[in-house]
């Protein structure tokens, strides 16, 4: 059982005394004046550049706005690409998508954040940090980009394919390394994950949106040979498409990764029963309007993370507690075959979701589904005998179907139509191969061993909730690469990942206060 923190919380790093090379707070209440002038005047220009339509002179625009900024106050320019991925980038995709080629600037964003919060790592003196920490999920993180661009260079297929092919791997991996240097305690970085809990709140108001208003209007135009369900819209600020899919799963993935903060919270007695209720609410809320079938496995799989301690102790608690879930469960089933657009029994949706899933029916109008689709590839493999494509694949961006720049993509030459990219660990087995496959499961181990290692380092204090919470959340990251592509292509779902990533990083850093 998680003990009562004891040990108090205070900011050990002094703001003043630390000789910061750029810092905010040395501007005059003058110079603030003028950056508001500045920002009021670029965007004006902006919104007229962007109701003419010139999307590429914009983002000329922000990127040469956002460069000094970040030199002046990176930490700014951290939030801004991180509310640009988690909420404003799925809301352009799904309301606005003709200014899609704006999420360009938050990829060079996160760029430029990663150089200057390197730079100024290591110009300035920071909090004592633990130097013995010897994990590797940066170095797989640093080896994995290795791969994908080795792969690029032996695939080559010219600069602006391998530009998107990588751009898809890595639209925001700079977030990551930006946290990482730039939180100066354990405080700066248990905000992140305290954010996500506003995120999940904020995931509301669109919830409702989509789902009174857009829902309605996908059964009308979404026809059912594309296996697209109408309730896919509800995604919140994940986004996706009026005519294709949306990210519900994301928005699941988040909505749990919030509610095992607040169960990690209820272990350590940090929060009331009346909150966990109010606030578990709000995060099921829209579990329950968008058919995310994923949360059948992440659901268990977090709730056994929590409470692998006390489950064989408890065991009679436990199968309890498991009966109820799977009662659960099937309630949420017969939700969901209510909902707009859904015909049949929740045995008819069972079934239907087995087929697809691990039978041979292909999803939606694919040729391949989640599990036929990785015998497809090796036994293509074994076809084309070629020794080095298994290894490090046909390049990024060979399974993309929806670039005009990747128009003769593998995918859409070879096998359109068959769906070979339809899961993460499917689309990089054709993309980077066995090698860049590997390492990224090698990375996502890292990541998991290194949350456990600082869940018991800082256990007893007010930082293992968060800490046991982004421990947990890496192995529901890791299910989704069986469930979904994102992770080779989605920006938002990079986003979360790497503030994760970036949280466990960042706190591999500091050394659990003796007094």
């Amino acid at each position: 059982m998680v003990s009562t923190p004891q040990l108090p919380v205070t900011r050990r790093y002094d703001s003043a005394s630390a000789p910061l090379m750029f810092s905010p707070f040395a501007a005059e209440k003058k110079s603030f004046l003028w950056l508001w002038v500045c920002t009021g005047l670029l965007t004006l220009m902006l919104g007229v550049l962007l109701a003419l339509g010139l999307y590429p002179i914009a983002l000329i625009l922000i990127v040469a706005a956002l460069g000094p900024l970040l030199i002046v106050f990176p930490r700014f320019g951290l939030w801004v690409a991180i509310l640009g991925s988690l909420i404003v980038s799925g809301l352009i995709d799904l309301y606005v998508p003709k200014l899609r080629p704006l999420t360009w600037g938050l990829m060079v964003l996160s760029v430029g954040l990663a150089v200057v919060a390197f730079g100024m790592h290591h110009l300035r003196v920071t909090t004592k940090v633990n130097k013995s920490e010897n994990s590797m999920l940066l170095p797989c993180a640093v080896f994995f980009v290795v791969c994908a661009t080795f792969s690029a260079l032996v695939n080559w297929h010219g600069i602006a394919g391998a530009a998107v092919g990588l751009k898809g791997f890595f639209q925001v991996w700079g977030i990551c390394l930006a946290i990482y240097y730039l939180m100066e305690d354990e405080i700066d970085a248990g905000r992140l994950i305290k954010f996500l809990l506003l995120l999940g709140v904020l995931q509301i108001p669109s919830v409702l949106h989509q789902f009174i208003f857009l829902v309605p209007l996908r059964t009308g135009i979404i026809a059912e040979a594309h296996g697209v369900e109408a309730v896919d819209v509800v995604a919140g600020t994940f986004g996706g498409a009026m005519t294709a899919g949306g990210r519900s799963s994301s928005l699941a993935l988040l909505n749990i990764i919030c509610m095992t903060i607040l169960g990690a919270y209820w272990r350590a007695k940090l929060i009331s029963r009346a909150k966990v209720f109010l606030l578990s609410g709000i995060f099921m809320f829209p579990l329950l309007l968008n058919e995310a079938k994923i949360i059948v496995v992440l659901i268990p799989v977090a709730l056994f993370l929590l409470y692998r301690d006390q489950i064989l102790r408890h065991l009679f608690k436990s199968l309890m507690v498991a009966s109820a879930l799977v009662l659960g469960m099937l309630a949420i089933f017969s939700i969901y075959v209510m909902l707009p657009g859904e015909t049949g029994s929740v045995s008819d949706m069972y079934n239907d979701t087995v087929a697809y899933n691990i039978g041979n029916k292909g999803y939606g109008g694919l040729v391949l589904n989640r599990t036929t689709v990785y015998p497809f590839w090796f036994k293509e493999q074994i076809r084309s005998g070629s020794a080095v494509n298994m290894l490090v694949g046909y390049g990024p961006g060979a399974t993309n179907t929806g670039s005009a720049v990747m128009n003769d993509s593998l995918a859409n030459k070879r096998y359109a139509g068959y769906g070979i990219g339809l899961t993460a660990i499917s689309a990089m087995l054709w993309e980077v191969g066995l090698l860049g496959t590997s390492v990224v499961l090698a990375m996502f181990y890292a990541a998991y061993r290194l949350g456990g290692k600082l869940s018991k380092r800082w256990e007893g204090t007010v930082h293992w909730p968060l800490l046991k919470a982004a421990e947990i959340s890496v192995p529901l990251f890791a299910a989704n690469l069986i469930h979904n592509n994102y992770f080779v292509i989605d920006l938002s779902f990079q986003a979360l990942l790497m503030v994760i990533l970036g949280y466990l990083l960042a706190m591999s850093r500091f050394e659990r206060p003796t007094t």
